[in-house]
This record gives structure tokens, sequence and C-alpha cells, in this order.
């Protein structure tokens, strides 16, 4: 009995190991973070202050034309800290919200940013052209 319950409790630990060493690896793998330079820099709006340094400091070397802040209600809360605290000129900062019932926006929020920021971009080149 003695024995079953050591072998046990040593394959309980290696299991707890084994994940914690795939958490460790598997994070860098699924946080990749590839930029395209182009004119637009496009930031999610429910970036923590950290994140936001770092879009920062991307947007200074990177000179971008223009930076595009996408999501809910909480891309406006961006977007002032973006003008207010950074000095941000407020004419370069625009604000992407697509409008989503709760539920479904919760869920995939950076999906329904992207189709937000796409039929922006449409409705941009739409103007250009007129």
């Amino acid at each position: 009995m003695y024995k079953v319950f050591k072998q046990a409790i040593i394959f309980l630990i290696f299991i707890f190991l084994e994940s914690g060493v795939i958490a460790i690896y598997a994070y860098p793998f699924f946080a990749i973070s590839k930029p395209l330079h182009g004119d637009i820099m496009v930031i999610e709006g429910w970036l923590h202050a950290e994140e936001l340094r770092s879009a920062l400091q991307h947007y200074k070397v990177g000179k971008y034309a223009q930076i595009v802040v996408t999501g809910g209600n909480f891309a406006y809360n961006t977007a002032k800290i973006l003008v207010s605290e950074w000095q941000i000129d407020p004419d370069l900062v625009k604000v992407v919200v697509r409008d989503m019932p709760n539920e479904k926006f919760e869920r995939d929020r950076t999906f329904n940013s992207a189709l937000g920021l796409r039929h922006w971009l449409l409705e941009v080149d739409k103007k250009k052209l007129i």
C-alpha cells in the first residue's frame, strides 16, 4: 500500500512540474507580436498600462501617421490616456468601436474589433474616393 501511494505522489509531482514547464514555454508561442509596418498603428482598447507603454515605444520608432484604438467603450478610456498622459496629438488618435451585444463581444472581442476596424477602413477609403 505504501509503495502504491509513494508512486502516486511521485506521478502527481511529475505531472505538476510538466504542466508548469508547458505553461512557461507555451506563453511566448501564443503571445507572438509581429507588427506590420504601415501608416496606421492599431491598439486594442483593453491594453493595460505596461502594454500601452510598449505600444507607444513602437509608435515613436515606427513613424506612424495615425493611431486607431479599437474595442468597446473601454477604447475611449485608452484614447483619453493616449491624449492626456502621453501627449499624443488628439487629431492622430481615432477610436473605432464596433457595437455588439455584450455577451458576444466579451467572447470574441479581438475578432469583433478587427471587423469594426475593417469596416472603418472601408468607409475611410470610400470617402477618399468621393
